[in-house]
């Protein structure tokens, strides 16, 4: 028995590449650091083999999360950011044609446009996009800058936006974000959404087939209005803590007048805001409910969360 072979170097390929996923994948969900592929292709020259084949390793685009610096520049290119820079750079051909993944979170750096600037050319295999940059100095309107003419999303199937780094929470997007690109766009999740949808209709509402509200901000009227432009969704969650005012609009909703045939799983969740000691009144929300008819749901689920849960 040869003793000097250690237990991960009998693994075959495949269950390494299977664990090198996982690993990438904790990693984008759970901390700051997505190195993670060129820290595996650097281990040994066996890993780097692997990572190199494997080009879904690469696919993940985090952007912007690392520590605020101060960005030194020589001919118009940050050095401090540098490395990251360049990790963004090499990662987008070994991802071969395969989806990418972006997700530009939260950063005052103004060095994060030279790596949305090389992914530019790639937004045609963007598969889901996470737009979280709560900083001023950059917004939806800069990462729109950085597009080019022709730029699209064709390939975007998930859009996940905040809309807490706008005091206003509003949902606005740029001219990209219209029907013509979105044209795979199924899932939508917006965080502390006000609810006005606006006068914009390029949007491909209709399309939509998976729709979250986290921290919702909104009314009644809001919510039914999403549900009349959204007539094919199958999916629909709501989170909120905040109450809801008891001054609806019956005389535009009448019984049943919104009928979602597809939508087979609803899920709502109401908190408590804890500014006042006192749980807020959620029954003017379920009254909405008397407006929408929905063939195929069996079983809505219904929680509201204990005001000890929240601090």
């Amino acid at each position: 028995m040869d003793l000097t072979v250690s237990g991960i170097e009998k693994l075959c390929n495949e269950l390494l590449c299977h664990i090198f996923r996982l690993a990438i994948e904790s990693d984008i969900t759970g901390s700051d650091n997505p190195a993670t592929p060129c820290h595996l292709a650097a281990v040994c020259r066996r890993w780097r083999e692997i990572s190199l084949r494997t080009a879904n390793l690469w696919t993940c685009f985090v952007i912007g999360s690392g520590k605020d610096h101060r960005c030194k520049l020589r001919e118009d290119v940050c050095t401090t950011n540098q490395v990251a820079i360049l990790r963004c750079c090499l990662k987008l051909p070994r991802s071969k044609n395969l989806p990418i993944h972006i997700d530009i979170t939260h950063s005052s750096n103004w060095c994060i446009k030279y790596m949305l600037r090389a992914l530019a050319r790639d937004t045609h295999r963007c598969g889901s996009l996470r737009f979280h940059p709560r900083a001023e100095r950059f917004s939806i309107s800069d990462f729109g800058q950085q597009l080019y003419p022709g730029s699209h999303f064709a390939a975007l199937r998930r859009l996940d936006y905040h809309c807490d780094f706008d005091n206003d929470r509003l949902y606005l997007l740029g001219p990209q974000f219209d029907s013509s690109s979105l044209q795979s766009l199924t899932s939508l999740r917006l965080v502390d959404w006000i609810g006005k949808m606006g006068t914009d209709t390029s949007f491909p509402w209709a399309q939509l087939k998976q729709i979250s509200l986290a921290e919702f901000k909104g009314c009644q009227d809001d919510l039914l209005r999403l549900f009349q432009a959204c007539p094919s969704i199958t999916h629909f969650a709501l989170s909120s803590d905040r109450t809801f005012l008891s001054d609806f609009h019956w005389d535009e909703f009448t019984l049943d007048s919104i009928v979602l045939p597809t939508l087979i799983h609803l899920e709502i969740e109401l908190g408590w805001d804890g500014e006042d000691g006192n749980t807020p009144q959620h029954g003017p929300l379920l009254d909405i409910l008397g407006c929408i008819r929905i063939p195929k749901l069996t079983r809505p689920s219904f929680r509201q969360l204990h005001p000890l849960l929240f601090p």
